[in-house]
């Protein structure tokens, strides 16, 4: 089991930063991020964003410019975080229409 996960682990291409508290106590922090900006009249880049998009682009590393609410990301999710970005944008179009385990995520990666 354990040569299993190591298997697994070294075919990953981005890893979360989350450490052991995972999800629930990294959520709540940014959803106050975006609140932040929205009470100050910013709208934030990932407004429009499905939940599952928007939270695995902050996991890996994605955050949010306080001055103006654009995307600020490393080099190891750039390309991710553009593929993400071109994604929603066609799904808000129409030109692309998530369906279950084909979303905007699953497109993006």
């Amino acid at each position: 089991m354990m040569e299993r996960n190591k298997e697994n682990a070294s075919k990953k291409k981005y890893h979360h930063h989350l450490g052991s508290d995972g999800y629930s106590v990294a959520m709540p922090k940014w959803e106050e991020m975006e609140a932040s900006l929205l009470e100050r009249g910013i709208e934030p880049a990932t407004a429009n964003w499905p939940d599952r998009s928007k939270f695995w682009y902050y996991a890996h590393g994605g955050t949010l410019n306080p001055a103006d609410g654009s995307l600020v990301f490393s080099d190891q999710i750039r390309e991710a975080a553009r593929r993400l970005t071109d994604a929603v944008e066609a799904s808000s179009q129409g030109t692309f229409r998530p369906d279950r385990e084909k979303d905007e995520l699953s497109l993006a990666l």
